[in-house]
């Protein structure tokens, strides 16, 4: 369920990932009574009232690093909605960092533990984070959508194309029938073809009503193969905005709403 770790990258990415810093925050952190049970919550749910209580200081209320204490820290607070910053972190590593804080990844001392913490808060927190960058856990549906973005075009084109890969968590097949946004009159899955004519291998396109998800398995929307097609744009987001889409999921018509960000090229 997580991307491969990669400890080499910017030190503030682990010394200032989650919580409350030593002599940075004007509040110690919540006593474990007040925080979430996840009986009563969903766990995306429970994790950012968990983040919106000890988090928010440093990270800000969206994550950004832009929180009331982080100029006063000396160094750049990690941008949590940061595609290559999420793709390059584990959950495995943001779990520990939580719980046993940086010095337990190599990093500095100074990003306190959270030992009060349970092992479902923990995951929680981490679920809540890795929504932060268009990662998403559907409340109704065993799906974990992740890498979402939007293709930046010119103006003058009159088409686009949203990628993602979409994990299903669970134990029966899912499919992936289309999706939804004022951006656009029409929403397509597309596969890519490959034909042979004279001894040529000709590439295409073809609309299908559904991409499926195995159990257990997952789907990849990526430029040069299968892909979510919208025409009939109404406007052309720009490069560094953020789109929201509803995505819709059969069986049972499931919508999920995802903020993607306009990119121009695949983020890495």
């Amino acid at each position: 369920m997580s991307s491969s770790l990669r400890l080499s990258r910017d030190f503030c990415g682990l010394v200032l990932l989650f919580g409350f810093f030593a002599g940075a925050c004007s509040k110690a952190p919540a006593p474990i009574a007040q925080l979430p049970d996840l009986a009563d919550a969903s766990a995306s749910r429970a994790g950012e009232m968990i983040f919106q209580t000890r988090c928010f200081v440093c990270h800000g209320r969206g994550g950004k690093g832009d929180g009331p204490a982080s100029t006063g820290l000396g160094a750049a607070v990690r941008d949590l909605t940061s595609p290559s910053w999420q793709g390059s972190t584990s959950d495995e590593t943001i779990g520990k960092v939580i719980r046993s804080g940086a010095a337990a990844v190599g990093g500095t001392a100074a990003m306190a533990p959270n030992p009060d913490l349970s092992d479902a808060q923990i995951y929680s927190l981490t679920l809540y984070i890795r929504s932060l960058s268009g990662i998403a856990f559907a409340d109704d549906l065993p799906i974990k959508i992740e890498y979402a973005w939007l293709q930046a075009l010119p103006p003058v084109a009159e088409a686009t194309a949203a990628y993602m890969k979409i994990r299903n968590l669970g134990e029966a097949p899912l499919k992936l029938i289309g999706a939804s946004s004022p951006i656009a009159a029409r929403f397509e899955p597309m596969i890519t073809t490959k034909q042979v004519r004279n001894g040529q291998e000709i590439m295409g396109m073809e609309t299908v009503a559904e991409l499926e998800i195995p159990p257990g398995g997952t789907l990849e929307l990526k430029p040069g193969g299968n892909h979510l097609m919208i025409t009939g744009l109404t406007s052309h987001p720009k490069e560094g905005e953020r789109v929201k889409l509803t995505l819709r999921f059969a069986p049972g018509d499931h919508r999920l709403d995802l903020e993607f960000p306009v990119l121009r090229q695949e983020p890495k």
